[in-house]
């Protein structure tokens, strides 16, 4: 099976929830990598952020937890050559901690305007409220848990990502898709062209991977998924890519295109028939998760279902989650 398609193989068998074991090790080192002439990508194996680099300054695409800043992407950056303090915009695909979690630094340390969908900007604590996580973070005693969405520290509020909108920095434009996930939630999915040796393509990817919720959210998921891929075969996308590496298994995709001889074609351009099939199988993957659900079902469908983490944290809280 070539690349292409065991990359397909794999997202079905995890968006079903058919892996019987975690797709990724949190310690596991992921070098940094220019994935195109200007698109680069730091993080490790469960989360990370994709870097463009323009004529004018670079745009973030979400920025890990906050607890990675100063450990991965601060320094993988400088790795790649990459100034954090040229940082101009930071799109968020959503406000959970893994990609949320560095958006303050970043706007604190280098003033990188924060780009979020109106109904998460809602959920932004008080300034007072925020304040007080800031000084708690500070005190020798303080405990971190990244999945903690009371002691999230959040940016400022700043600018508001619609559906349709593009940011254009230089000689770079990046399209906004909103695609929630849940009903009255949010989130935002992108599309921009890459250049692999001067050569153009279309990049992608979709920010909400995960299905959660009960049946009307995930009828909004499936919903939202097929809105993208319209934007997807209109525009000719042909690279997708996940933030999150064990949704996709970029990091094997990474260690390809590291190994890439001259002449060699770039291992993430899949081709544009199957960066589309590849959006058919997150909604038939979400339709599954939602027959098993309407039989009171647990996800991978092998007993009752239980209110699971996924859908109490990330951005992702449902006081109607089930059925």
């Amino acid at each position: 099976m070539d690349g292409g398609a065991s990359i397909l193989k794999f997202v079905q068998m995890q968006q079903c929830k058919m892996n019987d074991k975690p797709t990724f090790d949190r310690e596991q080192v992921v070098p940094p990598i220019q994935l195109f002439d200007n698109l680069y990508f730091v993080g490790n194996p469960e989360v990370g952020c994709f870097i463009f680099k323009t004529s004018e300054g670079l745009i973030m695409v979400d920025s890990c937890f906050a607890h990675n800043v100063e450990t991965i992407l601060l320094p993988g950056m400088r790795e790649l050559g990459l100034d954090p303090a040229d940082v101009k915009y930071m799109l968020v695909t959503h406000t959970g901690p893994d990609h949320i979690g560095g958006a303050y630094y970043f706007q604190k340390h280098y003033g990188t305007r924060i780009v979020v969908c109106e109904n998460q900007w809602k959920r932004c604590p008080s300034p007072e409220e925020n304040e007080a996580r800031i000084r708690r973070a500070q005190e020798p005693d303080f405990q971190y848990n990244p999945f903690d969405m009371r002691s999230l520290i959040w940016p400022n509020q700043d600018m508001v990502g619609r559906d349709g909108d593009v940011i254009t920095l230089g000689d770079t434009q990046i399209q906004i898709v909103k695609t929630e996930r849940m009903v009255g939630g949010g989130g935002l999915s992108y599309l921009a062209t890459v250049y692999d040796h001067g050569t153009p393509h279309v990049w992608c990817t979709y920010g909400n991977t995960n299905v959660v919720g009960n049946l009307e959210d995930m009828a909004l998921y499936r919903d939202n998924v097929q809105r993208f891929k319209e934007y997807v075969e209109r525009l000719g996308a042909d690279v997708v890519i996940s933030s999150h590496p064990f949704v996709d298994e970029s990091v094997k995709t990474m260690e390809q295109l590291r190994a890439r001889k001259e002449g060699e074609p770039n291992p993430f351009v899949f081709g544009k028939e199957r960066v589309a099939r590849f959006f058919d199988i997150l909604d038939l993957s979400a339709a599954v998760i939602a027959m098993r659900r309407e039989l009171d079902l647990n996800e991978a469908g092998s007993g009752p279902y239980v209110p699971g983490v996924m859908d109490f944290i990330n951005g992702s809280i449902n006081p109607n989650a089930g059925k």
